[in-house]
């Protein structure tokens, strides 16, 4: 059920994401859709582990149909690295940045200085994680029990992260806080291929539960009156619960609802991450004049063009690059 709904659960992660980014309010005088609006634009960055999740699951496939870890790494290479140069060279000529910016975005130093707000995060973080998953993949499967392994990888990974909690930039734990939901997407792969019949009630019940509850404790943490041992902690255990149940109840949800939207979306998802921050940026005060609804579905409109003409571009170039 998730595979036959895997785009448009990137779709729909897409969207929260770039809700989360730069959406303004519209529905600020109307009761119920206000507080629906407000908690994705606050939250709306949940969709970075919906991303992972699915990301670790589709990995083991991609693995699998891989001859070697040089063929399996360019075809992500392939995927990642022409919409980020095409993002930061567009943006860098439109904003005169100085050149010096421009290859420290690039390649990657920003991200593993540690100052990952900066450009991109995501794109290089998920480069390492398909750097490792080979690796890590390997042991998985050779381990008595995959479900242990993976448990006992979370619980090493915790401490290790813990330690140098205060020495470095906060914002890394934007990255660090969200490795334990890829690994249990790499292990759900093969969990859903071993259960692929279960107590549905019982299922989707928990489902619900783990939603209510990661949301109530992610509003708490975002909102400063519950403290955890890790910056951003919102983006751990919180998010994970609601990624993990938004994930099976929308993908029992798609089966029934049509959803060519969010397929649309979920086609391109990586090249509209790359432009979106920029582009909110660029036309931050364009539209102020119009409704803010017209304002938002502008934006939206300029966005998506500019995404899917990259996505189109990409995959002209992907193609004259032969793998072996």
């Amino acid at each position: 059920m998730i595979n036959r709904n895997r785009k448009a659960l990137f779709g729909f992660a897409a969207l929260i994401i770039y809700a989360f980014h730069g959406w303004r309010a519209v529905f600020a005088d109307v009761p119920g859709l206000y507080e629906i609006e407000n908690f994705i634009r606050k939250y709306g960055d949940v969709g970075v582990d919906i991303f992972l999740f699915l990301s670790g699951m589709g990995l083991v496939n991609s693995w699998k149909n891989s001859s070697s870890y040089k063929e399996f790494i360019l075809r992500r290479l392939k995927r990642i690295v022409i919409p980020v140069i095409i993002a930061d060279i567009v943006f860098a000529i439109i904003n005169r940045s100085d050149p010096a910016h421009v290859i420290k975005a690039i390649s990657g130093f920003y991200f593993f200085s540690g100052a990952m707000n900066r450009y991109l995060w995501f794109a290089y973080a998920i480069l390492l994680l398909y750097l490792c998953f080979p690796f890590y993949y390997k042991r998985f499967m050779k381990a008595k029990s995959q479900g242990l392994f993976t448990l006992c990888v979370i619980l090493i990974w915790l401490v290790i992260i813990c330690l140098p909690n205060g020495h470095v930039n906060d914002w890394a734990y934007i990255f660090f806080n969200r490795v334990p939901i890829f690994l249990i997407g790499i292990y759900a792969n093969l969990f859903l291929q071993k259960h692929e019949k279960c107590e549905s009630v019982i299922l989707y019940g928990i489902a619900i539960v783990l939603l209510a509850v990661g949301m109530y404790l992610s509003i708490r943490i975002k909102e400063g009156d519950l403290l955890l041992f890790l910056p951003h902690s919102y983006a751990l255990f919180p998010y994970m619960m609601i990624s993990l149940s938004s994930i099976l109840l929308l993908s029992k949800l798609f089966d029934y609802i049509p959803h060519r939207i969010l397929d649309f979306y979920g086609t391109f998802t990586f090249e509209f991450y790359c432009i979106q921050e920029r582009i909110f940026q660029v036309l931050e005060d364009a539209f102020k004049e119009l409704p803010v609804i017209a304002g938002n579905l502008i934006v939206l409109v300029i966005t998506t063009v500019c995404a899917y003409l990259i996505y189109l571009i990409n995959n002209q170039i992907r193609k004259q690059i032969r793998v072996k």
